[in-house]
């Protein structure tokens, strides 16, 4: 196992240079390697070590956090120690170091933490609404998202070279987890809409300067109209949880659904927007 990481290889684990990640991804990250540092500390621990990750999990699921937060923060920090093992050993060693840390695993979902919510799920009128009150360049990218189902990252990251014209349809190829590519459609009068709005050179959605808009202040944007308007608080993929619940409603085409929304596999799909429930007439 590595060795005990003291200053100043503290702060190589903490933010290793391998990262390539955005500013809100590195700051959560960070936030939870400090604290399995700390934790290392004060339970004489050593920092990298599997027995000591096993604790930290083990200590988080102790103070009743949501499974997948406590998976969320393994998985950051696991993260941290392979990008220090990268600038410590080199990647062909750190990889060969990496696959200790299979054995540390990650918390069980129940079906239940996998489930997005019934109530969490927007309506075409409220979804409206929320575009009838937004700036006009915000109502695209709302526009957009809930039309698409696709990821406030994939929207923004979409270019121009990757957008072919169809007799019935804009065709988009977008790039998602995984570095996965599928095809998603956008009627042309939305498209036209959004090309006459933002007039981009590189990018579908482009700032002034020619550059991608920033994944953060966007979804802070859609986070305070929703509680301003709706009165409750809705995020960017609320928009992609949005269209595949409601596809999957008026279609029941789970596989087509999963497919088009770029899950690894169906099950995926089923877990998280399959909400039917028996009715007590179907009981008894």
């Amino acid at each position: 196992m590595i060795q005990t990481l003291e200053t100043p290889n503290e702060t190589l684990f903490v933010a290793p240079p391998s990262e390539n990640m955005s500013t809100a991804s590195i700051t959560a990250y960070r936030s939870d390697r400090v604290g399995y540092l700390k934790f290392c500390r004060n339970q004489g621990l050593a920092l990298g070590d599997t027995s000591s990750l096993e604790a930290y999990r083990d200590a988080l699921m102790g103070a009743s956090l949501r499974p997948t937060t406590v998976n969320r923060k393994l998985y950051g920090i696991k993260k941290g120690i392979f990008g220090y093992l990268i600038a410590t050993y080199g990647k062909e060693k750190a990889e060969v170091l990496k696959l200790a840390y299979r054995s540390v695993k990650a918390v069980k979902l129940s079906i239940n933490e996998k489930v997005v919510r019934p109530e969490a799920i927007l309506s075409e009128e409220e979804i409206q609404k929320l575009v009838s009150a937004a700036d006009p360049k915000t109502a695209l990218i709302i526009t957009f998202l809930s039309k698409t189902g696709c990821r406030i990252s994939e929207a923004l990251n979409l270019k121009l070279d990757d957008i072919r014209e169809t007799d019935d349809a804009m065709e988009l190829t977008v790039i998602g987890k995984g570095m996965r590519a599928r095809t998603v459609f956008l009627s042309k009068s939305d498209y036209e809409m959004i090309r006459n709005t933002f007039n981009g050179q590189t990018y579908l959605f482009e700032t002034i300067h020619g550059n991608r808009y920033d994944k953060v202040n966007i979804s802070k944007k859609i986070w305070k109209l929703s509680q301003a308007v709706l009165g409750r608080h809705s995020s960017a993929h609320t928009f992609r949880h949005s269209f595949a619940t409601n596809k999957i409603r008026e279609t029941r085409k789970i596989q087509a659904v999963s497919q088009y929304l770029g899950h690894a596999s169906v099950s995926i799909t089923l877990d998280m927007y399959t909400h039917e429930t028996f009715s007590l007439n179907e009981l008894l």
